[in-house]
This record gives C-alpha cells, sequence and structure tokens, in this order.
C-alpha cells in the first residue's frame, strides 16, 4: 500500500516539468526558475535527478525531507535522487543550480570509491571556493555551444562531483 503522504509530493524531473534532461548537465541561475514561482519552489522530488545547489547572494530556507535549513550567501546544498526538497528565497536571490540525470551519475562514478555514497548524503554547508569555480565553469561552459561542450561538461560534471563528495566527507556527511 502506498503512503498518501508521499503520493501526494510532486515528482519532476527540473521543478515544473515532466519531461528527461535533454543535455549532458542542466545549469540555470536561481533567479530563472525561482521568479517564475514567486521565489517560492514547492515540496517535490526528482525520481533520476541529482541537483547541486550554490547560494551566492540573498537568502533563503530549504526544507530536505522533514528538516529546515537556513541558506545564507555562500551555502551548497546537495540534494540527492528521490529526495523531498523545496526552496524559498529572497526576492533576488542569485546563484546556480546543476542537475545531473542518474545515467550520467552512473556513467561517471565507479563503485567502490565511497563517492556515490557521499552523495547520497543530503548536505547544506558553506561553499568550497574549488565548487564555486567548477560550477561556475559548467555554466559558462553550458550557456555557450562550443566544439566538445558535451564532452567538457561531463568531465566539470565528474570533477565538481568528486569535490562535493570530498566536501561532504569533510564535513563529516550530511546535514544536521
Amino acid at each position: 500500500m502506498s503512503d498518501p503522504i508521499l503520493s501526494a509530493i510532486p515528482n519532476f524531473n527540473l521543478f515544473g516539468e515532466a519531461g528527461d534532461l535533454p543535455d549532458v548537465v542542466h545549469c540555470e541561475t536561481i533567479e530563472t526558475r525561482s521568479r517564475l514561482h514567486d521565489w517560492e519552489l514547492g515540496a517535490h522530488r526528482h525520481a533520476r535527478l541529482h541537483q547541486l545547489l550554490y547560494l551566492q547572494s540573498g537568502g533563503g530556507q530549504v526544507s530536505l525531507e522533514d528538516k529546515r535549513h537556513a541558506l545564507p550567501p555562500g551555502t551548497l546544498v546537495n540534494v540527492p535522487i528521490g529526495l523531498v526538497h523545496g526552496f524559498t528565497f529572497q526576492p533576488e536571490t542569485s546563484g546556480l543550480v546543476v542537475t545531473f540525470a542518474a545515467e550520467m551519475l552512473d556513467q561517471t562514478l565507479r563503485a567502490g570509491e565511497g563517492v556515490r555514497e557521499m552523495l547520497a548524503m543530503q548536505t547544506v554547508m558553506p561553499a568550497p571556493a574549488a565548487v564555486v569555480e567548477s560550477l561556475r565553469a559548467i555554466f559558462t561552459t553550458f550557456s555557450g555551444r562550443d566544439f566538445a561542450r558535451a564532452q567538457i561538461l561531463r568531465s566539470l560534471a565528474g570533477l565538481v562531483l568528486g569535490q562535493v563528495a570530498r566536501a561532504i566527507d569533510a564535513e563529516g556527511g550530511g546535514a544536521h
């Protein structure tokens, strides 16, 4: 028997979209989608997507399952596949959201290295400078149409996922 509360939570690819992720990764600013939804993205989950959110300026709150966390500037949020989450942002908040398809994670992450296990932990933490630099590189590459774009995005995705897993491990693993 299915849980009626869980079945009432929307299951999206990107917030409000049901179609498959059409690219190697997806990268957009926080403003792009949040402005359309009056700076609030209600509780939802992604059955086949993993997300990283970097809040550069402004602020807000994130709910991860049943816990709420403040989002001051400089925060990184790791949202594993299937995790119920939602965001409330102050108007004009800026930052980046990078979304990875489960298939890309399967191709990139090797079994036995522990990276997948670290990335499976919901996390809210100060964003390491190296992660921010990699997320910005993904945004720049994603926004362009230069030769070898997909290869570079795959490589940058592997880099940032490793950096985030390392940072989660250094933080003791997961949000509190």
